[in-house]
């Protein structure tokens, strides 16, 4: 087999993959500093006024030399209002924006979320809090369809994810190359406060709930993003003063032609430093399944400002070969910003006799 043929069917395969990656959602490995993008249920899930973050992640796919995914995320939520003692609103939004480096093909997330949080129980030192959540917004696709290395994902055979047409098909692109959509989801969760030391949540969620058409050729067949579905989970204990231990695990599944479910678990270890123990430093490591991605971890935190970066390895046993070599980089960063009104006292004049 000579070298050019060699190449081009590399290319076409990483080229089919992108495309059926484009039909599945997004998913960071810094499931943390994305709160209301995992699950709408999160907004506002926090002590504070306000709150900020976001992450950067920036991709390779193997055999191909140039940054094929840039995927920047941002988000605000914050607490809105008060229903009483035991109960409160949350509200947000989220803008996150895909990119791929093959004919800039681009999916654009913009939503807003809100959320409903209820205190079930409250002892001394343990609490139980039941949020549900919901989400809607936009998804925006677009591409430079004038690049002939894009193949999309409605030219693709459906034994590949596609729409059922061939690689290229003679079909017409539309000329406005992008197309836009409605993303509606909800989410539930349950944290709970075991005690001072131990805590957990575990939640669900769902989005692309209304099948919204996003094709990008003139084909008169609907293109529609597949309902995702998440189960979340996150345990946090502190071993003592200065240790502690953060395991997570993340289930995400797509409704696609070849039904696509991804596994994502992750521990973290974290030391308090400091006399105050208001900075901290974490380590960990996590793994992506089924593509055997495993990514270290390193995170610092000082009191409401957390930052944290992971770095995506190949597991498959490839990793000695440079050619096949894929990784991922992320960097996260949040901030609570917390603005308390000064109690307003009454003046009181005590009698100097008593």
């Amino acid at each position: 087999m000579s070298l050019p043929l060699l190449r081009s069917i590399c290319l076409c395969l990483a080229v089919s993959a992108v495309s059926s990656l484009q039909a599945q959602d997004l998913q960071y490995s810094l499931l943390e500093f994305m709160p209301t993008w995992v699950n709408p249920s999160l907004t506002g899930a926090y002590e504070g006024t306000a709150r900020i973050g976001g992450v950067y992640r920036d991709q390779q796919v193997q055999n191909l030399s140039e940054n094929t995914y840039q995927t920047p995320g941002f988000y605000i939520d914050a607490p809105l209002v008060m229903l009483g003692k035991k109960a409160w609103l949350g509200v947000g939004g989220t803008l996150i924006s895909d990119k791929a480096g093959f004919g800039e093909l681009n999916a654009t997330y913009a939503q807003a979320s809100a959320s409903y949080h209820r205190i079930l129980s409250q002892g001394r030192g343990s609490r139980t809090v039941f949020s549900a959540g919901l989400m809607g917004g936009i998804l925006n696709r677009s591409a430079d369809l004038s690049s002939n290395q894009i193949i999309l994902q409605e030219e693709q055979e459906v034994s590949i994810g596609g729409g059922g047409f061939s690689q290229g098909g003679g079909l017409e692109r539309a000329g406005n190359f992008s197309s836009m959509g409605i993303n509606i989801g909800f989410g539930a969760s349950l944290a709970r406060q075991i005690d001072k030391e131990r805590n957990f949540r575990i939640g669900v969620s769902a989005r692309h709930l209304i099948p919204s058409d996003i094709a990008l050729v003139v084909s008169g067949q609907k293109v529609t993003r597949a309902p995702t579905i998440t189960i979340q989970g996150a345990y946090r204990q502190l071993l003592n003063d200065k240790y502690l231990i953060e395991p997570t695990v993340f289930l995400q599944t797509t409704e696609v032609a070849n039904r696509a479910t991804t596994a994502q678990v992750q521990g973290m270890f974290g030391m308090y430093m400091g006399e105050d123990s208001d900075k901290l430093i974490k380590f960990g490591l996590g793994a992506r399944l089924p593509a055997r991605f495993v990514y270290p971890m390193v995170g610092f935190e000082f009191k409401d400002f957390k930052v944290a970066a992971s770095f995506d390895i190949n597991a498959n046993g490839l990793q000695t070969n440079t050619d096949s070599f894929q990784q991922g980089f992320e960097i996260g960063v949040q901030y609570i910003i917390k603005i308390y009104k000064e109690p307003k006292v009454d003046r009181v004049i005590l009698c100097p006799q008593i």
